[in-house]
């Protein structure tokens, strides 16, 4: 594959793209990143005094579930990248 000529401001971008992307890939692995991804989850859950808007009690209920669920999925991700020994 012919690479475009060097000033060419598609070519940076998309040496940029490759590379974030390969920053990202590697960032992923690492049981610090789906630690935060887990505390981020975490300090979303719906709190007491939040104003619901139009949501129902149900409604909030299922929302603090559903933030509940992926905030574990993160948790077991970071404690499989711990045993499995993937941190980069």
């Amino acid at each position: 594959m012919s690479r475009p000529p060097a000033g060419d401001p598609l070519a940076a971008y998309i040496d940029n793209f490759r590379r974030r992307v390969l920053e990202d890939a590697l960032h992923e692995a690492t049981p610090i990143y789906w630690r935060r991804r887990a505390e981020a989850f975490a300090g979303a859950q719906p709190r007491l005094h939040d104003y619901p808007g139009r949501a129902t009690a149900a409604d909030v209920e299922q929302q603090r579930l559903r933030l509940a669920e992926v905030e574990l999925a993160c948790r077991r991700r970071a404690h499989f990248a711990l045993l499995s020994g993937e941190e980069w």
